[in-house]
């Protein structure tokens, strides 16, 4: 166990940013507040006893978000576009958040990879059975459409 003492000058003046900053980067054990009265005048105490080492991250705060504007060339973002649009009618007509019918990198690599086949787009990590029936052949029909409209356009 280790213990941090923070000490700020009554009456308080702003935040106490720095003693939030380190409660939510560490794992606390428990925190004591205590009124000293000091020579200077009074102080406000916080002895903060943390278990060593840094607050585990969770899946959440790791992960970054990424902008697929920046990453897909823009034929590529057009379909995912497209894609999120119809996600969004899924989710509206069920009543169910928007990662529940397919999260962004799910439909990135339907883009990416041209899946124009619901066996392709079931070989997706996360992508059930369930998914698979309802959502698939809709999706297909979008990423075929626009990628065979650009090989009729270059072959043409």
């Amino acid at each position: 166990m280790q213990f941090t003492v923070f000490q700020y000058n009554l009456p308080l003046e702003g935040e106490l940013a720095d003693l939030n900053s380190f409660l939510s980067s560490n794992r606390v054990v428990s925190v004591t507040r205590e009124i000293a009265n000091c020579a200077t005048g009074p102080l406000l105490v916080f002895v903060v006893e943390t278990a060593g080492g840094a607050k585990k991250t969770s899946a959440s705060d790791r992960a970054t978000a990424i902008d697929y504007k920046e990453v897909l060339p823009a034929d590529e973002f057009a379909v995912f576009s497209a894609l999120r649009e119809r996600r969004k009618q899924f989710a509206e007509e069920e009543k169910i958040p928007l990662f529940a019918v397919f999260n962004n990198a799910q439909l990135a690599e339907m883009v990416t990879s041209r899946m124009t086949t619901i066996e392709e787009i079931a070989a997706i990590a996360g992508v059930g059975k369930s998914r698979v029936e309802k959502y698939a052949a809709a999706m297909c029909e979008i990423v075929k459409s626009y990628f065979n409209a650009d090989s009729d356009k270059s072959s043409g």
